[in-house]
């Protein structure tokens, strides 16, 4: 029986000798695991700055084609305002060509009737007329 005993016991320590080697093990991994969860925590904090910057990047994009569509509304108004310009200069010289056939007459009776109808002058009085007395002339039988 002391034989089997001690054939026990060893098969025992082997066991134990088993387990304490898993559990080694298991605390190695345990340290794998805790430097795992700080690199996690490290890969977290970058992936949220990186998801930062990716917003920061969308809005200066979003920027950038607003600027884009004002430099397009811009040079679409500088266009509009050459063509004006062009406008404004053939209908100046129309109007100079036009006022170069119109004859002066017509301007002098449009100025005489203002004159007369909205210019005041200012009214002068009329003086007394002077009554001529007759000389009365006899003929020249009656005065001899």
């Amino acid at each position: 029986m002391f034989w089997h005993d001690i054939k026990d016991i060893r098969e025992w320590i082997e066991l134990l000798d088993k387990r304490l080697c898993s559990i080694d093990s298991g605390l190695d991994h345990l340290g794998v695991d805790a430097d795992r969860q700080a690199q996690v925590i490290l890969y977290e904090t970058i992936l949220d700055k990186f998801e930062d910057y990716m917003k920061n990047v969308e809005k200066l994009n979003s920027m950038i084609n607003e600027f884009k569509g004002c430099v397009s509304m811009a040079r679409g108004a500088l266009e509009v305002r050459k063509e004006l310009e062009e406008q404004t200069t053939e209908s100046m010289m129309a109007f100079i060509r036009g006022t170069e056939n119109i004859k002066n007459e017509y301007h002098d009776k449009i100025d005489a009737i203002y004159e007369a109808l909205c210019v005041k002058k200012p009214i002068k009085k009329k003086k007394p007329l002077k009554r001529k007395t007759k000389k009365v002339v006899y003929p020249a039988s009656l005065s001899e």
